[in-house]
């Protein structure tokens, strides 16, 4: 596969395509075992974990909720976001009238 720079790609698929083998081999999840990956003329392996996962985002066909607040939860997508953005961030998630059912709204 060869990506030309400044390109966005979707990987979309059957199951069974090898779609999250790529990713947890471009995350460096696993390592290579043929062949080789690059990222320009750079091995993958001349990057940081941090910054891979600053070049790569995978949207899981599974939802995850922990066990903490909703505001936590939404705060996975941006550490550090203040409560200012959460709420447009939920808003957009079309979680309002849910959040607003909850006993301690983004604080459940």
């Amino acid at each position: 596969m060869d990506i030309k720079d400044g390109k966005h790609v979707a990987l979309v698929g059957p199951s069974s395509a090898s779609k999250s083998t790529l990713m947890d081999l471009l995350l460096s999840q696993w390592d290579v075992q043929d062949g080789s990956i690059t990222i320009g003329d750079q091995p993958l392996t001349a990057f940081s974990l941090d910054t891979l996962q600053t070049q790569f985002a995978v949207v899981s066909q599974r939802s995850y909720i922990f066990n903490e607040t909703v505001a936590e939860n939404i705060r996975l997508g941006k550490p550090g976001a203040t409560d200012a953005e959460i709420e447009p961030a939920a808003n957009d998630a079309s979680l309002k009238d849910w959040i607003a059912a909850t006993p301690d709204g983004l604080e459940s």
